[in-house]
């Protein structure tokens, strides 16, 4: 597994709301978010999940990781790239997602992304006013 992971941890409908618990690792130190989800969104992902794609492997052993955002040229449709992956065994997937899941998983892209490149850094989880 990647040594920086984003990971689908699980599945949870609560109160009517369809949310997605997920973990941002990032050198050693990890942050946990809910996200809450559309319908055909949080059933794709959770579709995703239980695919298994490796027929000598455990089930048990599947691990799905966030890898992305993903638009395309000419399309108004937005994606989600995930993998799955078993004991070195790897497969991809890209899956349609509402503007709603595509920007609350942006917010995962980018925080990851800064912190990955902003080592040994104080997690930041509110924005601040700067100075004038």
């Amino acid at each position: 597994m990647t040594p920086h992971p984003i990971i689908i941890r699980r599945f949870e409908r609560r109160e009517g709301e369809n949310l997605v618990h997920v973990e941002e690792a990032v050198h050693g130190e990890a942050i946990y978010r809910e996200l809450r989800l559309d319908e055909p969104t949080f059933i794709r992902i959770q579709q995703a999940v239980s695919l298994h794609p490796f027929p000598k492997k455990s089930p048990d052993e599947d691990v799905v990781l966030f890898r992305g955002v993903e638009t395309q040229l000419g399309d108004p449709k937005k994606y989600l790239n995930l993998q799955v992956v078993n004991s070195g065994s790897r497969h991809h997937l890209k899956i349609e997602a509402s503007e709603e899941a595509f920007a609350s998983f942006s917010v995962v892209i980018r925080s990851w992304t800064e912190r990955f490149e902003k080592p040994n850094q104080p997690v930041q989880t509110r924005p601040t006013s700067r100075p004038v």
